[in-house]
């Protein structure tokens, strides 16, 4: 299927996004990431907190959704969820893993939803240039080559269906 494909892409050293809402169709995805799903949280709309030796900006950010709870196999957590139920352990918010020779980030919350939202959130926008340098180089290279957002819309109004290839063509040295 897909999804192992992409785990095996991982695994022979792609990057894994994961992000938004997390439910059990995702697990043959969790081995890249580290991590056993074990449900939700029951707050909503959460803030998150760094830990001290993240590779993220040290920031409190806030949340949309409600978050899922992952157990960690393998991963290692750079944030937390601020609220808990009663006597449990703050819950992994922000998780990184190295997978074969693939590298993963996830986020145990909706982080797309909440950009698409709020499109100038700086803090938002810097958690996925974390990401997307600790997924090509285990580093932030985005500090030094920078980040464009960039997106496409593709439509069908047509009453056929249509077979699609969409290609960009990017300058030399851009990945």
């Amino acid at each position: 299927t897909l999804v192992k494909e992409v785990r095996a892409a991982v695994q022979r050293g792609d990057g894994l996004v994961l992000d938004g809402v997390h439910d059990s169709r995702n697990q043959l995805l969790h081995p890249a990431a580290g991590v056993k799903q074990m449900g939700k949280l029951a707050s909503v709309n959460q803030t998150i907190e760094m830990l001290a030796d993240s590779v993220f900006a040290q920031a409190n950010v806030a949340t949309l959704g409600r978050p899922t709870v992952f157990a960690i196999d393998s991963a290692q957590v750079h944030a937390r969820f601020t609220i808990t139920s009663g006597n449990q352990q703050p819950a992994p918010a922000i998780l990184t893993n190295q997978y074969g020779v693939g590298r993963s980030t996830l986020f145990a919350f909706d982080l797309l939803q909440r950009l698409a939202l709020v499109p100038g959130d700086a803090a938002q926008f810097g958690l996925v240039r974390k990401a997307l340098g600790y997924l090509a180089t285990g580093d932030d290279i985005t500090q030094q080559y920078g980040v464009t957002a960039s997106g496409i819309e593709v439509f069908n109004s047509g009453v056929q269906a249509a077979d699609v290839w969409v290609q960009a063509a990017l300058p030399a040295g851009v990945r």
